[in-house]
Order: structure tokens, then sequence, then C-alpha cells
């Protein structure tokens, strides 16, 4: 089998994540997000980290060519010689074209969930902030995390407000990718359960592994 390169792509509240998670058990390969490169540059403490960090404490973007530069990087390693699963990137046109011709998908996932769906989930959304868990609060229930015993919190950007602007982001930045991968999109309900969307999208890769073959 060629390498299995996989990219999980949804407004916020899709699931990202949890199937990205479980892909990533399920076919034995790691999970990249943009998002986890730059803390763990940040965390090292290097001169890169130190500049992402002034970027990341100011409020502002950072620029694509230290995201760009960190992923093609970390796609060299030994643990990525089998595939890879590329969690919310890239984000827009400007990323896939930067990566066009470097980094070719076996398949693009797209998690589909209406904009209503994506704000309850996620204003009803709390985060352990020692282990970093993730629950889902109803009726403000549960109030802690059942690992580490510690009170849930709620993040500043998962406020409906922010919500809302991140969600119109998506629509304007992300959803043309739609027509760049058009050949290797799979198009899912991210409504269903965590078990149903994976059974789904577990199939749509299968078959698309097999037309490799």
């Amino acid at each position: 089998m060629k390498k299995l390169i996989l990219f999980i792509m949804g407004p916020q509240g899709s699931g990202k994540d949890t199937q990205a998670d479980l892909l990533s058990k399920e076919y034995k390969i790691p999970t990249i997000s943009a998002g986890g490169l730059l803390r763990a540059e940040v965390k090292r403490g290097t001169e890169l980290g130190k500049e992402i960090d002034s970027y990341i404490s100011k409020g502002y973007i950072v620029p694509t060519r230290i995201i760009y530069n960190l992923l093609m990087e970390e796609i060299k390693k030994e643990s990525c010689k089998n595939g890879f699963i590329l969690n919310g990137y890239p984000r827009n046109t400007e990323q896939a074209e930067m990566i066009k011709g470097k980094i070719e998908p076996t398949a693009v996932i797209l998690l589909n969930i209406p904009d209503e769906i994506a704000i309850s989930r996620i204003t009803h959304r709390r985060i352990c902030p020692k282990c970093g868990k993730v629950f889902i609060v109803k009726n403000n229930k549960p109030e802690y995390c059942d690992v580490c015993h510690v009170k849930l919190v709620k993040r500043e950007d998962d406020k409906e407000e922010i919500v809302k602007k991140r969600l119109k982001l998506y629509h304007e930045k992300t959803e043309p990718l739609k027509e760049i991968y058009k050949d290797k999109l799979e198009i899912i309900d991210g409504t269903k359960t965590i078990r149903e969307v994976f059974e789904e999208i577990k199939s749509r890769v299968e078959k698309r592994i097999e037309g490799e073959k």
C-alpha cells in the first residue's frame, strides 16, 4: 500500500480531533495539527518558538511560511514513513497551494454539520485545565474531570459570539478547498454518532486504498 495521507476538514465542533484520534489508532499513523506543531516549538524555547509566541501572545496569526516549514520538517520523521493525518490543515487556498505537489492526500475527509449544531456543541464544551480532556456539558453536568477531579473550564474562544465569527471565517476561507480537492473529497455527515461517523470514514478510506492498489 502507498503511504496513507488523510486530510480532515470541517467546521468547529464537527469532531475532527475525535475522528483523527480514532483514525490514527486504526491505521497506526500519527496525527499532525498546525496548532500542535506551533505549541511544541514554543515549548522547546527555540528562537523560532519565541518568534511564534510573539505572534500568538499578541493575538496575531502566525505566518503561513512558519507553519509550512514546521510541517515539512515533521513529515520527514520516521514516525510518518507509512503516512499521517493532517487535522485542520490546510485551512485556506494559500496553504493548499504551498503543499501542492509535496503532500498529496489519499483522501480528504470533510465532516459536515450545520452551523447551529456547531454552535451548540462548542458552547456546551468544557475542558479540563489539567489534562485537556474535553467534555460536553448538559444541565451543568459534569462539573469535574473524571480523570483529574478538577473543575472544568470554558475556553474564551468557545463563547457563542466568537464561535460565530470562527464559523464565518471557515465558510469564507476553508470551504473553497472543496473545489481544490474535489477528486479526493469525501463528505461525511458529522451529525451522526462518533462510531457511525468513524465507520463511514473508514469505509470511504478503504475504497480509496483499494483504488490505489
